[in-house]
């Protein structure tokens, strides 16, 4: 018996510290806590992200139906200034200043498309 006390002795001199163990055990689930985190984080973005190309391919489609209706106000226009101009009535300068408006709007939306697109680019 004492020579197995004494081999216990010699074998176990270190003392277990079980307060730094519980230290290790809490830092490992700060670090699957985090991982968690970061997780929804990543996905949360990646949700947002499928939304901001929904959005992006739903303003094409709408641009490009502008466009569409655009140029068919401009044949018609065109087909308008071609008719007065062979019977030889002047075109109301209403008609004229409306077709202004329509080519402004259209630079104008043209020009925000394109920066909004931009700006998601860049960001």
């Amino acid at each position: 018996m004492n020579t197995m006390k004494s081999v216990y002795n010699k074998l176990f001199k270190e003392e277990t510290q079980l307060a730094s163990h519980e230290i290790n055990l809490s830092l490992h689930d700060e670090a699957m806590a985090a991982y968690k985190l970061t997780f929804k984080a990543g996905n949360d973005a990646i949700a947002e992200m499928k939304k901001v190309k929904a959005a992006v391919d739903s303003a094409k489609q709408n641009m490009q139906s502008y466009v569409k209706v655009y140029q068919n106000s401009e044949d018609a226009f065109a087909k308008l200034e071609k008719l007065v101009k062979e019977i030889g009535v002047p075109l109301p300068p209403e008609v004229v200043q409306n077709q202004k408006t329509v080519k402004d709007n259209l630079r104008g939306f043209i020009t925000a498309y394109v920066k909004s697109l931009n700006a998601i680019k860049v960001a």
